[in-house]
């Protein structure tokens, strides 16, 4: 079974209740059977942190109602990228990822990708988050300093 790097190297914590699982299944596809998957924890504190606590950042939204968790995090253009298409990221021009997920707990519901640049949803409505994606997101934030 395939995990994501973060899941690899991340030691889980002595007080973990159950094992880690990777929120990406073999092909590096979102999968909502998922366990304290260190990619999907890190994305859902960017989330939490740039859309609620950083009164600086209008970028992203984050929302809690009756325990559940709704965000829309704002991943930047990675500074490497050329405004209009040099980059071979997957983040050229920014972009939003939509994830879901029950109070602090480990599992995350939701994670897709939404381009405003090509007029919403990636491909098909509703199709999950891929781990190259996330993984470049965590990427872009790392290159800002904002992780």
């Amino acid at each position: 079974m395939m995990t994501c790097a973060l899941c690899d190297t991340v030691p889980v914590p002595a007080y973990y209740g159950s094992p880690r699982v990777c929120a990406f299944d073999d092909a590096g596809i979102f999968k909502s059977e998922n366990w304290n998957c260190e990619t999907a924890v890190e994305l859902r504190v960017l989330a939490h942190e740039n859309g609620f606590e950083d009164a600086r950042s209008n970028e992203s939204l984050y929302l809690r109602r009756d325990d559940q968790s709704y965000a829309a995090l704002y991943v930047p253009p990675h500074p490497a990228d050329a405004p209009d298409g040099e980059q071979y990221g997957p983040w050229r021009g920014g972009g939003f990822i939509a994830m879901s997920w029950y109070k602090n707990h480990g599992r995350t519901d939701i994670m897709i990708r939404v381009d405003p640049r090509n007029g919403g949803l990636i491909g098909e409505a509703g199709l999950p988050l891929i781990l190259r994606e996330a993984e470049a997101a965590l990427e872009n934030f790392r290159s800002r300093k904002r992780v």
